[in-house]
């Protein structure tokens, strides 16, 4: 019973959710989230989603753009995080159809190189990393004051993370949004 346990949460304190929908092999514009997506904002809840591909299953398309800009057509969530600046190693498709949409984006695992997936060669690893240049004109035109600051540990530790992000070029008070007044701000803090 989803809709008791989201207003459980709630009443209990809790800001929000995380869906997974590549883990839990459900596209993320199919009827149940949308239900349990629409149920957390009824609940004023945030709603954190993995976007992208994930690199233990590469093949699967749960949570890919399509999907999600399909989820936003039908709902529109206020308070929707999109994890890996909108769809982690689908940025171009992501700069298409999700940037400037009513959405945050976080910065988790998107700017360090990929040292730990299966199979990668070490000259492969900076391939799956959104370089700075891109990752600075996905930021300006979505705006600083709708990104947050993750890490996505163990993935990507926050120390290098935050060197990453230290070194893209973002202004000192796109930097301080970024790094924690946006977080304040969709907390309500």
């Amino acid at each position: 019973n989803f809709r008791s346990i989201l207003r459980s949460l709630a009443q209990n304190g809790v800001r929000g959710i995380k869906l997974h929908p590549v883990f839990q092999q459900t596209f993320l514009d199919d009827i149940r989230y949308l239900r349990i997506i629409s149920c957390a904002c009824e609940n004023d809840l945030i709603v954190l989603i993995h976007a992208g591909y994930d690199i233990s299953h590469p093949d699967r398309e749960y949570s890919s753009v399509s999907h999600i800009a399909s989820m936003l057509d039908a709902l529109n969530p206020p308070k929707l995080v999109l994890a890996h600046m909108g769809g982690w190693n689908c940025w171009k498709e992501t700069q298409e159809q999700l940037v400037g949409r009513n959405v945050w984006l976080d910065t988790s695992f998107c700017l360090l190189p990929l040292r730990s997936a299966p199979n990668t060669p070490r000259e492969h690893s900076e391939s799956y990393r959104l370089c700075d240049e891109e990752f600075l004109r996905m930021v300006r035109k979505h705006g600083a004051d709708r990104v947050l600051f993750g890490s996505d540990s163990p993935w990507g530790g926050q120390k290098e993370t935050l060197a990453a992000l230290e070194k893209t070029g973002l202004t000192h008070q796109e930097l301080l949004k970024i790094l924690g007044q946006n977080g304040a701000a969709l907390l309500g803090i």
